[in-house]
């Protein structure tokens, strides 16, 4: 049969000789060659895509296991992100900040002149804990606490410090102490409000716990008030504060 004859049977049924032109060069089922190509929607691709950049990313996820990719989400103008565990920082930046206070009660009276943990009763509340700390990281400490030293002599001295652990001093008791005399030998009592900062270079990695210490200066009673409750008639303070801030190194 001749293209021509053929040709005028197509255009009898309403295929214009364009269309007909277009089927030049066909090898095989032409629909089963469209349903192997992929949809517009939701494509799943058997093989590694190449070529993309991110300009044809305008929002999703472009795959780890894709080439060049890095599962990283498209970030809106104000994204929200959180940093995982394996986030670093420059030398210098804050990792984390940790606050602890107290203010149930006052602490027993230490008249010893050997610097020790303030407690009472057996119990440690002036203190704060950080935890994951990295490794060559440093930490730095503030406590801000309320202290009162009393005595029926003319002469009265305290001093205060910051341990780690049970028996480090990362702040010395004797760089942070005062003497006050007066010409008197009646009873007397000082009350200062103190800040202690300081930063401790070798942390353990991990875990670390500090604690206030304080040590009597002439073997007069030295009180930490921390009672935040006046209703009991009693006198109120400000509550003793722990602040403790990992610094990245």
């Amino acid at each position: 049969m001749s293209r021509a004859r053929v040709l005028a049977d197509y255009v009898a049924g309403g295929t214009t000789a364009a269309e007909f032109d277009h089927m030049d060069g066909v090898t095989s089922n032409v629909q089963t060659q469209l349903d192997a190509k992929a949809p517009l929607a939701s494509p799943a691709f058997t093989g590694t895509p190449t070529g993309i950049t991110a300009a044809h990313l305008e929002a999703g996820v472009l795959p780890s296991d894709v080439t060049g990719g890095s599962g990283l989400t498209h970030l809106a103008s104000n994204p929200t992100v959180t940093l995982g565990s394996n986030a670093t920082f420059p030398a210098g930046h804050i990792i984390q900040t940790i606050y602890n206070e107290y203010g149930g009660g006052d602490s027993d009276s230490g008249t010893s002149g050997t610097d020790a943990k303030v407690e009472a009763s057996g119990s440690y509340h002036w203190t704060g804990q950080i935890t994951n700390v990295g490794a060559s990281n440093h930490v730095l400490v503030t406590m801000a606490f309320n202290a009162q030293v009393s005595g029926s002599t003319s002469y009265l001295g305290a001093g205060f410090g910051i341990w780690r652990g049970t028996s480090t001093e990362v702040l010395q008791h004797r760089h942070h102490s005062w003497y006050i005399e007066v010409a008197t030998v009646n009873a007397t009592n000082r009350y200062n409000q103190y800040v202690l900062t300081c930063v401790d270079t070798t942390p353990d990695t991990g875990t670390n716990d500090y604690f206030l210490s304080y040590t009597s200066q002439v073997g007069q009673p030295v009180t930490v008030h921390s009672n935040t409750d006046s209703s009991s008639g009693s006198p109120s303070y400000e509550p003793f504060r722990c602040i403790l801030q990992e610094i990245q190194r």
